[in-house]
């Protein structure tokens, strides 16, 4: 019998408990209620059943769990639900992953979550106008392909690419580094309302009243390459936050993408690690002629086990240095409407990824580059983009061709009646009708 999700979440607020030592302690034979489950934890400290389990008094026990009935108090107070890693409903994605977590917060249509196929939208804080631009458009594609569009809700490409999806009425994902009592950065908190409005998710491993950290925005990179079966980088530098999210990528085996950019955006050091991934021959090289050719790669599941081994980013192009502020525990914003509970924050005294060594990223790309020449070939047939056009004056709204949509209805706001969901089924099937239809005569943005 596995241990109860409310009981795990007491159990990870024991002094020295972290994510593997309180699987080993759930994997062991146990049956009872939460006396028993004290008792237990007992016997496992003293006769040292696990190695390196640490040892525990009564009033510990008795202390940790309290907490824990603090944290299930104030998430259901807050409408954030909590979903064990011995769940029925946790995603089948996240099982098989690296270091899997073991709870989930989340808020939001967590159905959808297992029943459609991921791709990741990542990128840059600091995209050109070219890239937010290249983020809502292939947001909003993806969407129309019935993907679920996983991003991380920061600033710049990750908010494009939520926003195109949204633009559809597509189903998104924004995984975050926090708690779910609060939101950031704070400009995305409308992002965040609109998200749940049209029935996306917002989905955290970290417990309501836990502040955001610098170390846990990398943590959250293996989540996001978990639950999604491709990822498109929109724009990077060669080093920073991003590289750390392909690196989750790669590393999961899964299909990468990077936007191939022409003209005089390839002056612009953002789109530097575009140029890097794509000449090293880790990533496919994106346009907006052929997303259909990429969705291709992985539009099977059984696509991704059978790939090569990717090629991984060295230590040294991995490695980052963390500025001072990105260490210090970012405020929460004040809660309103039903993102944001009024619960108090709640600090664990010691958070669940204790025992993960931390990944020190870089201030979010700031380091200079020098310029890569584009390769010839791929950037003589297409027109120049300007990065100095603005994002949204002077540009033509790219609407799919009627032959991509007149199968494939657009993705309607989700509801909470039952037979308005699609079955996996029906998912299944209407995506391998979509991706053989061809995105045609559509102006050449990248």
């Amino acid at each position: 019998m596995a241990i109860r999700t409310e009981d795990l979440v007491r159990i990870l607020q024991l002094r020295g408990m972290g994510r593997k030592t309180a699987k080993k302690l759930c994997d062991l034979d146990f049956s009872g209620d939460t006396a028993d489950l004290v008792d237990f934890i007992l016997e496992v400290s003293s006769s040292k059943t696990l190695q390196r389990f640490p040892e525990y008094s009564k009033p510990d026990i008795n202390e940790a769990f309290k907490k824990g009935d603090d944290i299930l108090e104030k998430s259901d107070r807050g409408n954030i639900k909590i979903t064990s890693f011995y769940d029925k409903k946790f995603p089948p994605a996240l099982t098989n992953i690296i270091d899997p977590p073991l709870i989930i917060n989340t808020k939001g249509n967590l159905d959808d979550l297992s029943n459609l196929i991921g791709v990741a939208v990542i990128g840059t804080r600091e995209p050109s106008p070219a890239g937010i631009k290249a983020g809502e458009y292939f947001g909003k594609q993806l969407a129309l392909q019935n993907f679920n569009v996983v991003s991380g809700l920061a600033k710049g490409c990750d908010a494009s690419g939520h926003r195109g999806c949204l633009s559809v009425n597509g189903f998104t994902t924004a995984i975050l580094a926090h708690g779910l009592h609060t939101i950031y950065p704070k400009e995305n908190y409308a992002l965040a309302e609109e998200i749940l409005d049209k029935g996306g998710v917002l989905l955290s491993e970290y417990f309501v009243g836990t502040g955001a950290l610098a170390n846990y925005f990398v943590e959250r990179d293996r989540l996001q390459a978990g639950l999604s079966e491709a990822t498109i980088v929109i724009q990077t530098d060669e080093k920073g936050g991003t590289m750390h999210a392909v690196n989750a990528t790669l590393v999961s085996r899964k299909s990468l993408a990077a936007i191939k950019y022409k003209g005089a955006e390839l002056e612009y050091s953002k789109t530097k690690g575009n140029e890097k991934l794509i000449r090293e021959g880790k990533a496919f090289a994106l346009t907006s002629d052929n997303l259909i050719e990429f969705i291709s790669l992985f539009n099977k599941s059984e696509t991704a086990n059978s790939l090569p081994a990717p090629a991984l980013l060295t230590k040294q192009e991995n490695s980052v240095e963390l500025t001072e502020s990105a260490n210090s525990e970012i405020p929460a914003v004040e809660p309103e409407k039903h993102v944001i509970s009024e619960a108090p924050t709640v600090e664990p005294e010691h958070p669940v990824t204790h025992e993960i060594p931390t990944v020190e990223p870089e201030h979010p790309e700031t380091s200079e580059i020098p310029t890569v020449k584009p390769e010839q070939s791929v950037t003589s047939e297409m027109p120049t983009v300007e990065p100095e056009q603005p994002v949204t004056s002077n540009m033509p709204t790219v609407e799919p061709e009627k032959s991509l949509t007149s199968d494939v209805p657009t993705v309607k706001p989700l509801t909470s009646t039952a037979k308005e969901k699609p079955s996996k089924g029906q998912v299944a099937k209407e995506r391998k009708e979509s991706v053989k239809k061809k995105i045609t005569n559509q102006p050449k943005l990248f």
